[in-house]
């Protein structure tokens, strides 16, 4: 008599299992990788709203010892370098001119570009947090007269900020950013020429992730994400 009660069980494969597994493989290849970099920008921008809120109470310390400001505070960017040492927890400092061993070769801009050609970073006055970041004092004026001829006028210096230090990316406007620093006041870079965060210009222009067009430095990402964007 023919056994009613078992039937033949149908199932996958061991062909089609290899083939999804290999789907699945490439579609994570495809994925993951962007995940992971959006994961890690998200904290540099995190970590960039921390280091410009700190940065900014050293400020206020650099001026209390100066009868209330910048100017004249030092006389070269050496000088102001050890003014903010003070108010800094720090693991090492060097003087223009030296390489220190924890800067990283150079930077690259947001558009993919060298950022060496404008500014050799590594060879300025330099300070090594004991967190990793590492700060960059650039064109630093006495008597706070610097101007660009385009969007800064009456600039004391440009601090430079590499949230992520010698790791990398170490590319402007994921892991390294601006504060312009003014008698007055200090703002991110993409701001600093009209003393607010509303000029489209530097914002849109130098802060467009993917873009290869030569205005995309990624400076103007400093005010971008501290404004949330």
């Amino acid at each position: 008599m023919k056994n009613m009660y078992f039937r033949k069980e149908s199932g996958f494969t061991v062909i089609e299992i290899l083939t999804a597994m290999g789907i699945v493989g490439v579609i994570a290849c495809m994925t993951i990788p962007g995940i992971i970099m959006n994961v890690r920008d998200a904290q540099y921008k995190v970590a960039w709203e921390k280091a410009f809120s700190s940065f900014s109470d050293v400020i206020k310390g650099v001026k209390k010892d100066n009868c209330g400001q910048v100017k004249g505070a030092a006389a070269n960017g050496d000088e102001f370098k050890d003014k903010l040492l003070p108010y800094l927890q720090y693991t090492g400092h060097a003087y223009y001119g030296v390489r220190p061993s924890y800067t990283p070769s150079g930077y690259k801009k947001l558009n993919g570009n060298d950022l060496t050609p404008d500014i050799d970073l590594p060879l300025y006055p330099s300070i090594q947090l004991t967190n990793g970041m590492i700060i960059y004092v650039v064109n630093f004026s006495p008597d706070c007269s610097y101007n660009d001829a385009t969007y800064i006028t009456n600039q004391c210096s440009d601090i430079k900020i590499d949230v992520n230090g010698k790791k990398g990316p170490n590319v402007q406007g994921r892991d390294l950013f601006s504060i312009n620093v003014f008698d007055d006041t200090v703002l991110p870079a993409g701001c600093s020429g009209v003393k607010n965060c509303n000029d489209y210009w530097t914002v849109a222009m130098t802060c467009n992730p993917g873009s290869t067009a030569s205005d995309n430095s990624g400076s103007g990402c400093s005010a971008k994400y501290l404004q949330g964007n």
